[in-house]
């Protein structure tokens, strides 16, 4: 029963996955940022986010958890997103030969495809440490919402600011499970995901 459940969620996630990439595809273009301003377009935009495990989590965090710190699977986020992975392997090599083997990598939300992360951890940083071969990848970030007006969220971002502001919603960190791995691992799971399909547009949200 259990497993033919965990089914169903896989599948579900897979249909959310494929969904959010038509979105961003071919209506995320077209959206006005002021649509935002409506109270109902922003609970709708939450409701869909809150569809997914991690957003659903981080919000109600956001609101209940009164700064409660939220660890994550760092070889999740990383592998859920190809273009990630390709910046972390790309950053490892090149301090591999310049003898550095310890070093810090910022990740934009626009370089986060996978909606599950995108919408929860968005922009992070990760960390690295190289001994001999293996690799050891932490990631780090802060949950919060600011002011943008590049965002096509900004609205929203305002709304959760002064949800924030009246002590209805607290701030919190965000830390990745020590992962331990090296570049051989990297690389394959690279290839292993190359057919992930990214978005065309990219914004922030």
């Amino acid at each position: 029963m259990q497993s033919h459940i965990k089914i169903i969620k896989i599948r579900f996630m897979k249909m959310l996955i494929s969904l959010d990439l038509f979105l961003w595809n071919n209506l995320m273009p077209k959206i006005n940022a002021d649509i935002f301003k409506f109270k109902p377009a922003s609970l709708l935009a939450i409701f869909y986010i809150s569809l997914f495990y991690l957003p659903r989590k981080f919000l109600i965090n956001y609101f209940r958890g009164k700064e409660k710190k939220i660890v994550v699977d760092t070889r999740e986020v990383i592998t859920g997103n190809n273009e990630v992975l390709s910046k972390l392997i790309n950053a490892i090599q090149c301090d591999k030969n310049k003898s550095k083997f310890c070093g810090t990598l910022s990740i934009c939300q626009t370089d986060v495809y996978n909606p599950n992360y995108k919408y929860s951890i968005g922009s992070f940083r990760i960390n690295y440490q190289q001994n001999g071969e293996t690799v050891n990848v932490t990631i780090q970030s802060k949950y919060r919402f600011q002011e943008s007006s590049g965002r096509i969220t900004k609205h929203l971002h305002n709304w959760l600011i002064i949800a924030k502001n009246s002590g209805r919603a607290s701030e919190f960190k965000v830390q990745g499970k020590c992962w331990q791995t090296n570049l051989q691992e990297l690389r394959l799971l690279k290839l292993k995901n190359q057919n992930q399909k990214s978005p065309k547009f990219k914004l922030l949200v």
